[in-house]
């Protein structure tokens, strides 16, 4: 299992790294062929912004594994160390509700939007609108394993838990 985990880990940043290198790459092409060749893409920004929007839905994943979401811990910082968990499990239950509650209309509305053509590659807009519930299934995923430690480290205390 640990295995299995590492590897979705390297995928994970893979896909990400990947998704940032063509944005680069399409860009600077962009660029290159509007202003040497006077000759400017027609698809190449549209790709771009969808690879982008992969990359921030993926990323979202991978920003839950690193625990790196923007949170207000100002006052959580201050809880004893049990009552801190809790709370963090207690927000990690409610984004895992909000991403069950909003995941079948992301997958219906990726469906509807399967018989929509992108204007400059003619790409079927469900293409792009599958990074959503791909995304919010990954984060989810993500954010239940954070749950599940959180859950162990309440089940296992600490010693001198007033101090910490």
């Amino acid at each position: 299992m640990k295995k299995l985990s590492e590897l979705y880990n390297r995928l994970e940043e893979a896909v990400c790294l990947s998704l940032l290198l063509l944005i680069t790459f399409l860009m600077a092409l962009q660029v290159f062929c509007r202003y040497v060749l006077h000759a400017p893409l027609v698809w190449s920004e549209e790709l771009a912004r969808y690879a982008f929007i992969w990359m921030a839905f993926i990323g979202s994943a991978y920003t839950a594994r690193k625990r790196g979401h923007v949170s207000i811990e100002l006052f959580v910082n201050l809880l004893p160390r049990t009552l801190r968990i809790v709370v963090e499990i207690a927000v990690s239950i409610l984004i895992v509700a909000t991403i069950i509650k909003v995941l079948p209309e992301s997958v219906r509305f990726t469906k509807f939007m399967g018989r929509t053509g992108s204007s400059a590659m003619n790409l079927p807009m469900s293409y792009v609108y599958a990074a959503v519930p791909i995304g919010l299934t990954l984060t989810g995923i993500r954010i239940l394993g954070w749950t599940a430690e959180l859950i162990g480290s309440l089940l296992k205390p600490k010693l001198n838990d007033d101090l910490s």
